[in-house]
């Protein structure tokens, strides 16, 4: 992760950030030689892990609940989900609907991120949902290519969770394992995507789809470190390929090199 100090860099390659995030991190779809096949092998996996395998280990009453549900929380990829509103839009109860999430989060197709806060502070803690793949979120939600995850307010909360797979593949390789949450503190419009607290070090993390950075951009990193003296630093990830300081103690990291 990102020090106090951040030099100046120019990485070759940027890519497509969006097309990454629709594709996803499953090998058959990355590799799949066109949208055509890629999406076929989407389908497959669907029938195959996210229907069959789970409706073999526990009994589901009403598949048809649960196929909503998941519809539900994939639209809802990177906000916060109450669970009375899950259950009215998926006609189920509040405990299928708790049960049902957490056989989801036990076979780690879905992760629960809850708001970080340090003592007396306000912020939300209901939990954000991701899912263990981008481009299985896009798909379960309808997103058939990459065109209609640059509609606008849909893209955000699907390149947050291809970040998200990042963070958990890093904190794979060490040693200790980190904990990650979010942080939105009930005054004010500041939020930071990620905290990951790992080893007694507190950094933030916020994405941006955007091709360049400014100072205005780490307001809301500005203000978590400015309220957290716990925390040591901020990253932006963001579409470009520099990595350089947007502010003090804030540095720019391109996806790509995340």
């Amino acid at each position: 992760m990102l020090g106090k100090s951040v030099e100046v860099m120019d990485l070759k390659g940027n890519g497509d950030i969006l097309k990454a995030v629709w594709r996803g991190c499953l090998p058959g779809v990355i590799l799949a030689s066109s949208k055509k096949i890629a999406l076929e092998r989407m389908v497959g996996y669907v029938d195959t892990y996210i229907q069959r395998d789970i409706q073999d280990s526990v009994k589901i009453w009403h598949p048809q609940n649960f196929r909503r549900l998941v519809e539900s929380l994939t639209k809802a990829t990177g906000w916060e989900s109450v669970q009375e509103e899950l259950s009215k839009d998926c006609g189920e109860t509040r405990s299928n609907i708790s049960r049902h999430m957490s056989l989801l989060k036990d076979t780690n197709l879905l992760y629960e991120l809850r708001g970080y806060a340090i003592k007396k502070e306000r912020v939300y803690k209901q939990a954000k949902y991701f899912w263990f793949d981008s481009g299985m979120a896009c798909f379960l939600s309808g997103i058939r290519d990459v065109n209609s995850l640059k509609r606008p307010n849909v893209k955000g909360g699907y390149v947050e969770n291809f970040i998200f797979q990042q963070m958990l593949l890093w904190d794979s390789l060490q040693l200790m394992p980190s904990e990650i949450y979010y942080w939105k503190p009930k005054a004010g419009s500041s939020e930071v995507d990620f905290v990951v607290k790992s080893d007694n070090r507190v950094v933030g993390v916020e994405i941006k789809s955007a091709d360049n950075l400014n100072f205005k951009d780490s307001q809301s990193m500005r203000e978590f470190l400015k309220t957290h003296p716990e925390a040591s630093a901020g990253i932006i990830v963001y579409a470009g390929r520099k990595v350089y300081p947007v502010a003090t103690h804030i540095g720019a990291v391109p996806w790509t090199a995340f």
